[in-house]
């Protein structure tokens, strides 16, 4: 028998939170698809402006393959008629704002942030593969000459499979994250051109029998947590998206204050 502090609990474990990631994976289970939604999964870029509670998050998520695999029913054989597939990054604060400081000029911070961000596209990425494999493990994996291009790319020795990749670039960004702390005493490391890797893995992708036609969508939540310069480094790639894979932006009213891509005559 449920007491009144019991209801009074669950009442507040889903209803007390205005943040969506609070509720973990009872996001799921109480998603309505919204109107809009049919104009999310195309290939065309999306930006989803709204404030604080007005459902940004769960949406985006519930766009990203963990989202799709609950909504679905838990199906691993349906994994390979689905229709697209996404991967969710949110921006952390605590993350962009070290690529900020006197040490360098926003040029230079520019190209290292871009080469950050395609780390963590990749990294993304590769980790969507790998969870891909574990439910389907009967379908063709990435070949030892793509995960080698998709490793020299980001300026990483070889790497003959895809675990071999996977844990390399994760290495890579750890490592990375812990230059930046020290960018004013260190040597220049290697950066890789923007959005090249995120470019050669899903072509690498896209060659995948299962992934013939398929939509893949890397999903940014919280863009207003970007620095404006950073801002102009992800317009610069959802602009010139689309073919490979599309960008689905969640942000605050007042939060996409750059709408220039690196080339300033371009605007989203």
């Amino acid at each position: 028998m449920n007491t009144p502090s019991h209801i009074e609990e669950q009442l507040s474990q889903f209803f007390g939170s205005y943040k969506a990631e609070w509720l973990k994976e009872h996001m799921f289970e109480l998603f309505t698809e919204p109107s809009y939604f049919p104009e999310l999964v195309t290939s065309r870029p999306c930006m989803l402006l709204g404030g604080r509670g007005t459902g940004k998050t769960t949406v985006l998520r519930s766009l990203s393959y963990e989202g799709q695999f609950a909504l679905r029913g838990k199906k691993p054989n349906e994994i390979p008629n689905w229709r697209y597939y996404g991967v969710y990054y949110r921006v952390n604060t605590n993350r962009v704002t070290a690529f900020t400081g006197p040490e360098l000029d926003e040029v230079k911070w520019s190209k290292i942030f871009a080469h950050y961000f395609n780390l963590v596209c990749c990294d993304l990425l590769i980790t969507f593969l790998e969870w891909h494999y574990l439910h389907c493990p009967n379908l063709p994996r990435l070949n030892n000459n793509d995960c080698n291009r998709i490793a020299a790319s980001l300026h990483l020795t070889g790497a003959n499979d895809l675990a071999e990749l996977a844990r390399k670039i994760t290495e890579a960004q750890t490592r990375f994250e812990a230059y930046i702390n020290n960018i004013a005493d260190d040597d220049a490391m290697p950066l890789s051109l923007q959005g090249a890797p995120i470019d050669a893995l899903c072509e690498a992708i896209a060659t995948l029998p299962h992934f013939h036609e398929k939509d893949i969508f890397i999903l940014i939540d919280e863009y207003e947590n970007l620095e404006d310069y950073q801002q102009q480094v992800v317009n610069t790639l959802i602009k010139h998206s689309g073919q490979l894979y599309s960008f689905k932006i969640g942000v605050r009213e007042l939060g996409w204050r750059c709408r220039t891509t690196l080339n300033r005559n371009e605007v989203n």
